[in-house]
């Protein structure tokens, strides 16, 4: 590709991104997406916290073995279920990131570039 055709296509490729960074779809489609990211966050955070805190302030409660004559504590499937629970979240986020959010990106860029080049 020669120098013309690559400042040429720079040039496009750059008018593209600035047509996207104002279009109000975009904006939308990212404090949507920034919101559901918050608010997984704030499920898993919340749930570690919570864990943190008994194995701080109720030891009784995390150290109690499961059953009689056992050695296992709750502390254990607890973070057992933390683990479990943090790899739910991030499956649910790439499946409606990869399913939702690239679906509404790929359909603004198909828009803007028809526009564009038409």
């Amino acid at each position: 590709m020669s120098n013309s055709n690559q400042d040429t296509a720079k040039r496009d490729y750059d008018e593209v991104v600035d047509i996207i960074a104002k279009d109000p779809k975009f904006h939308a489609i990212v404090k949507r997406k920034q919101r559901y990211s918050l608010t997984l966050l704030a499920l898993t955070l919340g749930l570690y916290l919570i864990i943190i805190l008994a194995s701080s302030f109720a030891r009784d409660l995390v150290a109690t073995p499961i059953g009689a004559n056992m050695v296992t504590t709750w502390g254990i499937p607890a973070g057992f279920f933390l683990i479990v629970w943090t790899v739910g979240l991030i499956a649910l986020y790439v499946n409606r990131t990869n399913k939702e959010f690239d679906t509404l990106n790929k359909e603004l860029l198909e828009e803007v570039t028809h526009e564009k080049f038409k």
